[in-house]
């Protein structure tokens, strides 16, 4: 739990009931997330994060359905009491690879996981933070538990979702309006980067799609 006494702001973290391949979480912490949505009174000043998906992938796919049809109808009863909640579904990411993931949690499984949740939340008003294109784009390795500059980036767009903070970080300014120094050196490596447009400096913003994107490749 943590709470920001002079935003009014409280955050609060439950780990989902089992199946869950750890063994250091009390019984009691263990919770249900159609239970613990049920248990919401929601509103406007509501936002609810869910991430369920890398626990089950070694499980039938019957159980992560069944896990998620519930979910589902949870969110849909919080919905039709508290319509403004504004509900969150955060994507599975690619992590990385040793034998004996490759052979028996690899990331087909994981993709796998990730249509069946956005197929059984389509046409659901909740709104999506694809991890798993952020984690495909970033020059970062793939991670289970991705490395703080990949985090960061669904962080940003998860705020930016949340209603009052849309586009706006601690400043109160307008993201794209944001300039510091970093910005510079970055956008200056980037010119000089030797890799013809790929390169591992950090991007300070986000991009402006209101204007057009021009996308160059390479065939080599």
């Amino acid at each position: 739990m943590a709470l920001n006494y002079a935003k009014n702001i409280l955050v609060t973290f439950r780990c989902h009931a089992p199946p869950i391949r750890f063994g250091n979480l009390p019984v009691s912490q263990a919770r249900y997330i159609a239970n613990e949505l049920d248990g919401l009174v929601g509103g406007e000043n509501t936002a609810i994060v869910i991430g369920v998906w890398s626990h089950f992938s070694t499980f039938p796919v019957e159980v992560y359905i069944r896990r998620l049809l519930s979910i589902r109808r949870a969110v849909e009863r919080l919905l039709t009491r508290a319509p403004g909640t504004l509900v969150i579904i955060r994507t599975a990411n690619p992590k990385a690879l040793s034998l004996y993931e490759t052979l028996t949690n690899s990331d087909w499984f994981s993709i796998q996981r990730d249509k069946i949740l956005r197929t059984i939340f389509k046409g659901v008003n909740v709104r999506f933070v694809d991890a798993w294109e952020m984690t495909l784009a970033h020059y970062l390795p793939h991670n289970l538990h991705p490395q703080r500059p990949i985090i960061t980036i669904p962080l940003h767009k998860l705020v930016a979702d949340i209603p009052g903070t849309k586009h706006k970080n601690s400043s109160g300014k307008p993201l794209n309006e944001v300039y510091i120094p970093q910005c510079e050196e970055s956008s200056e490596d980037l010119k000089a980067s030797e890799l013809k447009g790929w390169s591992c400096a950090l991007v300070y913003t986000y991009a402006d799609f209101s204007k057009p994107l021009i996308e160059k490749t390479d065939v080599s």
